[in-house]
């Protein structure tokens, strides 16, 4: 989702809350990492995350150098919009009878926000969010997780036809993510821009 539809706020947003090269530096230094991805898989909640969102050992003189995470969460959803392109692509394949579209994301409870600022993104046939999942990509369980949401879909339908790895084109924007999908015989793209993703796409339905 991010990077991918929609333009990742978190640079913009630590831009205007970290000022000094140095307050930067400090943020990644103790910035923790493993709690962001605890809550990206919905293991643990809101208050536990911004308890836990710095490291223990950051010093207190430090730690008030370093943005509030309450203000780093609205300062990330002030202001939302889609990358260059992809909102009219997002049209013109949900108005498509022979394609499905779904959305991948590592993300925490906080894709909501998201979600209602771009209520398109609602209209995707299929929403795998990584806190909803319990895993993140590219663990290969996360991916077999989708594969067997849109198995049991194509179950649904009551047709002959059988799903197979070639019918699915999986999109993102890190190349690590796109390593069990190409294991999966999934057709596989790393995006650049609207222009190339669109033509990846109308030659994977041709």
């Amino acid at each position: 989702m991010m990077n991918t539809l929609v333009s990742e706020p978190y640079p913009k947003a630590l831009e205007g809350l970290l000022g000094k090269l140095k307050h930067r530096r400090h943020f990644f230094i103790y910035k923790n990492n493993e709690a962001s991805y605890a809550f990206e898989r919905g293991e643990i909640f809101e208050a536990e995350y911004f308890k836990n969102f710095y490291k223990e050992q950051v010093r207190p003189e430090t730690l008030r150098l370093l943005p509030n995470p309450k203000k780093i969460k609205k300062a990330l959803y002030s202001k939302i919009n889609y990358l260059a392109g992809m909102k009219d692509l997002l049209e013109s394949l949900i108005e498509r009878k022979d394609v499905f579209i779904g959305i991948a994301s590592n993300y925490s409870e906080w894709y909501e926000y998201i979600l209602d600022a771009l209520p398109l993104l609602r209209e995707c046939h299929y929403l795998f969010f990584s806190c909803e999942m319990g895993i993140r990509k590219p663990d290969a369980a996360y991916y077999k997780l989708i594969w067997n949401a849109l198995e049991e879909k194509e179950k649904e339908k009551n047709t002959t036809k059988e799903l197979l790895a070639k019918d699915i084109l999986f999109i993102d924007d890190r190349e690590i993510n796109l390593e069990v999908p190409r294991e999966f015989c999934w057709q596989s793209h790393l995006i650049q821009n609207a222009y190339d993703v669109r033509k990846t796409i109308y030659k994977f339905l041709e």
